[in-house]
């Protein structure tokens, strides 16, 4: 997308909209990740407002976090 445009500055702008928009996915991700389901409650209303790149961003995102959960659990018994 950013082919699209010569200027630097709008550049910059798309860049950083991107950027924030993935980290505040990561981030509602990372608390549906607290849960073993995807899209509980006020989850499932922002899961329905992502296109399909961000579900897939956010689903990896949510197995991260779970995975990374379940790890440190099996740490904490050994």
């Amino acid at each position: 997308m950013l082919d699209l445009f010569e200027e630097k500055e709008i550049c910059a702008i798309l860049r950083r909209t991107f950027v924030t928009r993935a980290a505040d996915i990561a981030l509602h991700a990372g608390k549906a990740g607290a849960t073993d389901d995807v899209g509980i409650g006020a989850g499932e209303e922002f899961l329905r407002g992502l296109e399909e790149w961000e579900r897939r961003l956010f689903k990896k995102a949510h197995d991260g976090t779970k995975g990374t959960k379940e790890w440190m659990e099996g740490v904490k018994k050994h």
